[in-house]
């Protein structure tokens, strides 16, 4: 029996074969469209089914199927609220964990490094030791400073009787290229001596003359010290040492020196003549 909305189809043209009786209304013209449906099976109706496509070929159409529920949409979206919370208490336990509060901006400050207060050291109660215990960095050594300066024999000494001072015999000293610096440089040592105590102002009067005598004397010696710093060979050595000892010779006999010197610069004025023995000095 053919299905329902369906109309019997002939199995072929001709005479139906004996004992077939046609179903009733087989032959009936067609209802027009959108007329009720006959009723079969004892008067019960069918559902109305779609209208045929208007290409009018032979087929069936599928009734309109309500859309399906989306079941899967609840399930998701708990789901989703669910992350979201946890994703909230996750960020305010990093944010009082960390201290940070995020700013209008979005972004978050760096993190500030923690300081701990240290104690200040408590003054110590020792009374401090009466020597100081840091040592004083000893100053470097002049390596062109010369070598401690030989026997140059007796310093000038007042002489008994007249009170002219006798003059000192320097002639044993042993004098070479390598010496003469510090010779000179030893003398120069005993005269500032002589001057620091006085002596030298007892064994030759204290006058103005002599006072210039005795600061040309000391200026031929330090030129002569530094000539011999330079480099002398030992012919000079020596040439330089009998010099020494004929400008001490006159100083302390209150003799011109025979060496005219004159120092100028920028604060003074300095002159002695060697032939006279007269001297100038003036500031400027």
């Amino acid at each position: 029996m053919p299905g329902p909305g369906y109309a019997a189809t002939p199995p072929g043209p001709g005479v139906p074969p004996p004992g077939y009786e046609a179903p009733s209304g087989y032959g009936a013209p067609a209802p027009s469209f959108g007329a009720p449906a006959p009723s079969f099976g004892g008067g019960q109706g069918l559902p109305p089914f779609p209208p045929t496509p208007p290409s009018g070929g032979e087929g069936s159409a599928s009734p309109a199927m309500p859309p399906a529920r989306k079941k899967w949409l609840v399930p998701v979206l708990a789901v989703v609220a669910g992350l979201a919370v946890a994703g909230v208490a996750v960020a305010v336990t990093l944010m009082l964990t960390t201290g940070n509060t995020p700013t209008a901006g979005g972004a978050t400050p760096t993190t500030q490094p923690t300081t701990s207060a240290t104690p200040a050291p408590k003054p110590s109660t020792a009374k401090p030791s009466a020597t100081p215990t840091a040592k004083p960095t000893p100053q470097p050594t002049i390596t062109t400073k010369p070598s401690p300066a030989p026997s140059a024999g007796v310093p000038p000494q007042p002489g008994p009787d007249s009170g002219v001072p006798s003059i000192p015999d320097r002639s044993g000293v042993s004098i070479s290229s390598s010496t003469i610096a510090g010779a000179v440089d030893g003398v120069l040592i005993e005269y500032e001596q002589l001057d620091a105590s006085g002596q030298l102002w007892q064994m030759i009067p204290d006058s103005e003359g002599n006072t210039y005598a005795y600061l040309a004397f000391r200026y031929l010696l330090i030129d002569m010290k530094t000539a011999a710093l330079f480099g002398a060979t030992d012919d000079t050595a020596r040439e330089y040492w009998s010099m020494l000892q004929d400008y001490e010779k006159k100083l302390l006999t209150q003799e011109p020196l025979g060496k005219d010197v004159t120092i100028d610069s920028k604060q003074s004025y300095f002159h002695y003549d060697g032939t006279t023995g007269e001297g100038e000095y003036r500031k400027k």
